[in-house]
């Protein structure tokens, strides 16, 4: 995402944005997100947040390939 931005401290783009401006989908949409995993680590819902995780790991993968021209 820093590259993205050029290593511009003033600016800033989120990994769901560059991913869709990428053409990838978003890793949000399912029951757990970034904002709401303390919530859901304190309800025990581990296997969820894995699997948030996991979608954000290839995502990642995804957008790191394309900038270094992998894909």
């Amino acid at each position: 995402m820093r590259e993205w931005t050029k290593w511009n401290t003033q600016a800033y783009i989120n990994l769901d944005t560059l991913a869709k401006a990428l053409g990838f989908p978003s890793s949000k949409g399912g029951k757990v997100e970034g904002k709401n995993v303390a919530k859901a680590f304190e309800d025990g819902r581990i296997k969820e947040i894995c699997e948030y995780c996991e979608k954000d790991v290839e995502v990642t993968r995804k957008i790191y390939r394309r900038m270094v021209f992998e894909d």
